[in-house]
């Protein structure tokens, strides 16, 4: 990396961030500033670094700071000094050492930094050492206090029932007020209010959506149906979910959890300092506001909140899974995913499949044997289409013609079922396997075939 620098001029880097586009602290005005001092004490800027829009908290998410970094620790950069507008720049970090230790790794690589908009002339003196220090220090307050301004603003806002910000909830719009509490329109679309005087607020949403909501926690605590099976039979509804393309459990979990059901604005769910890791807060410590009429009644939503608890302090043994898993067979009289996932008495089919390698094993230890009408389906999904057609064919040649009924009795081919699912027809089954059927016994098996798909839903 090499630049053609006049001899009169010290080649220089600088490097310019803004958390927000605040014309303070722009991108043009910092390099303007970078620019002047540049020209001012002979330097030319030869590389740019630059994060726009990134917080100074942390380095996280600040590519420029790191190739800036990279290139003077791993690299041989064509300058020695590096350019910024002043010691908040580099990072508001809440620790003030941090920032001394980026600045004293460049200073290892022979690369000094300078501050074009300071006081102070960063040339490692006493007086140097402590204002930078203090500057630092100053840095990182301004963002505590900052925070602590945002925070009761937010607490002011949610307390005035306004919106503390972010998406409007399932079931729930943001709508906008006038002082006067006149309702203007409802922001949908990122749209936000157009005047400062105006306060947003939680009002109920569309129709469907909260009839959605309703059914959802009946569901769950009425039909005891688990969250996957909700999920499902809302897609088979067609209902829209709040995002993507299906209803997931986890969408539905949302749903039975958050308070906003019960008209509630929850606030101060975790606490933590600027820039920190955060900890979540003890439920009961939770601040609550209401702000709208509830979607669902109170003794409803506690039913939901306490079979959710349930399900979450509940742990298994193994005995206790296999006993739950022999006792819905002898109910059942057959075992399969659909009957688990909608058994009351116990857990997700996934529970058992992970507690004991794959669910053939825990079928195993129950001393379980599968159906024939499972073991072909099996069959089927592990035989190509090859090799089905080949078993027909020899199916064929044995009885010189083929019937639901010749199918239904030989296990070396898969169910008339999976036949159909996997030619399409029963037709074009017994095409490829070089018999072509009279009308009237293809209409008769045709027959046979929907009378056993009827019962097979009857059963389930």
């Amino acid at each position: 990396m090499k630049s053609i620098v006049p001899k009169s001029l010290i080649p220089a880097a600088q490097y310019l961030r803004m958390s927000t586009d605040h014309q303070r602290y722009s991108l043009e005005n910092q390099g303007a500033t970078v620019a002047a001092y540049a020209e001012a004490n002979g330097y030319q800027i030869v590389a740019s670094y630059e994060d726009a829009g990134k917080s100074g908290l942390t380095v996280k998410g600040r590519d420029g700071l790191k190739r800036l970094l990279s290139d003077i620790l791993t690299g041989s950069p064509p300058y020695k000094t590096v350019l910024i507008r002043d010691v908040s720049r580099l990072g508001r970090f809440q620790n003030p050492d941090e920032g001394a230790h980026y600045e004293f790794l460049c200073d290892q690589a022979g690369v000094h930094i300078h501050y074009c908009a300071e006081a102070f002339t960063n040339d490692g003196s006493t007086v140097a050492n402590i204002v930078k220090h203090l500057k630092r220090v100053m840095a990182g307050e301004y963002s505590r206090e900052l925070s602590e301004r945002l925070k009761t603003a937010i607490r002011r806002t949610v307390v005035a029932g306004g919106v503390k910000g972010g998406p409007a909830a399932y079931g729930v719009r943001h709508q906008a007020f006038d002082d006067g509490g006149n309702a203007l329109e409802v922001l949908t679309g990122g749209r936000r209010k157009q005047r400062s005087t105006d306060v947003v607020k939680m009002v109920h949403g569309p129709a469907e959506e909260v009839a959605t909501i309703r059914e959802v926690f009946r569901l769950f605590t009425h039909k005891s149906m688990r969250r996957s099976q909700i999920a499902a039979k809302l897609n088979q509804q067609g209902i829209k979910p709040p995002r993507g393309v299906l209803w997931t459990g986890m969408q539905v979990d949302v749903v039975l959890r958050n308070e906003v059901a019960l008209g509630l604005s929850v606030f101060n769910q975790s606490r933590g300092q600027v820039g920190g890791p955060r900890t979540l807060v003890p439920h009961a410590e939770w601040g609550r506001i209401k702000v709208m009429k509830p979607l669902v009644s109170e003794s409803l939503f506690r039913k939901a909140s306490d079979r959710l608890a349930a399900t979450r302090r509940r742990k298994y043994t193994n005995e206790e899974l296999l006993e739950g898993l022999r006792r819905l067979s002898q109910e059942k009289g057959v075992l399969s995913a659909a009957l688990i996932e909608g058994c009351c008495y116990l857990p997700t089919f996934n529970v058992f499949r992970n507690r004991f390698g794959s669910i053939h094993e825990a079928y195993r230890l129950i001393g379980y044997s599968y159906t024939d009408k499972q073991l072909r389906s099996m069959q089927s999904k592990r035989t190509n289409d090859a090799d089905v057609i080949a078993a027909l064919t020899a199916l064929r040649e044995r009885h010189g013609h083929l019937t639901a009924k010749i199918i239904a009795a030989d296990r070396s081919v898969p169910a008339m079922a999976s036949l159909v699912a996997r030619f399409g027809s029963t037709t074009r089954a017994y095409e490829l396997a070089g018999f072509v059927g009279s009308p009237h016994l293809l209409a008769w098996d045709r027959k046979r075939v929907r009378r056993s798909n009827a019962a097979a839903r009857a059963d389930r």
